[in-house]
């Protein structure tokens, strides 16, 4: 099990109404990045880049995403 943390820097928060500055989203099985999305499950996607940043299925936006093991 990893926890991939999305957060948005200051700067970003301001500029996109739709940014957001945390979330945690738990995945259980692998994860796949490539350069325009993150996936689980045989290839379920759960985020990817548009315009700039990092976006849930949700519609919430983040600058960075990282994943903790």
């Amino acid at each position: 099990m990893a926890v991939v943390l999305f957060t948005s820097s200051e700067s970003f928060m301001e500029s996109d109404p739709r940014a957001c500055e945390r979330a945690e989203v738990t995945i259980r099985d692998y994860i796949e990045g490539t350069y325009d999305t993150l996936r689980h499950r045989e290839g379920v996607e759960f985020a990817f880049f548009s315009n700039g940043a990092w976006e849930l299925l949700d519609g919430r936006r983040f600058s960075d995403w990282v994943v903790e093991v």
